[in-house]
């Protein structure tokens, strides 16, 4: 939901998956107004994810500069991505998590953040495979 107030926070809509399991996440920013940024080539994204109620203890922050296997951005659709792995989630515990995208949009007056949207992120543990061995008489 869209407000001109500067304090609104969008809700992202809650995800659930398993550790290990590969998810694309799209990322649009609008301003104040509502209104779609369109992002220029100087402005770049940061992702941050920690687990629910530890806003100071990020475990994975992807920032567009640098983790560009992760996060990229489609310019015909004026969407950022993220890509979550197994890479990435393997060693976290499972359970609630919350994330925030971050668009850093420079403009003549300097670097604008918009950071507008929060949302959960349940990790769910994969139940362990069994290994059997068949073994002949």
């Amino acid at each position: 939901t869209c407000s001109n107030s500067l304090s609104y926070v969008n809700t992202i809509e809650n995800i659930e998956f398993f550790q290990g399991d590969t998810v694309v996440l799209p990322f649009k920013f609008v301003d104040s107004d509502c209104r779609v940024i369109r992002i220029m080539p100087t402005d770049y994204f940061v992702w941050y994810l920690c687990p629910y109620g530890n806003y100071d203890m990020p475990v994975i922050v992807l920032d567009s500069r640098t983790d560009t296997d992760y996060i990229w951005y489609d310019t015909s659709k004026n969407v950022y991505y993220v890509k979550i792995t197994d890479e990435l989630t393997r060693y976290l515990d499972y359970g609630k998590y919350v994330q925030q995208p971050v668009l850093f949009a420079n403009s003549g007056s300097g670097v604008e953040r918009f950071q507008r949207a929060e949302g959960t992120i349940l990790l769910k543990r994969k139940i362990a495979e069994l290994n059997y061995e068949t073994g002949g008489d």
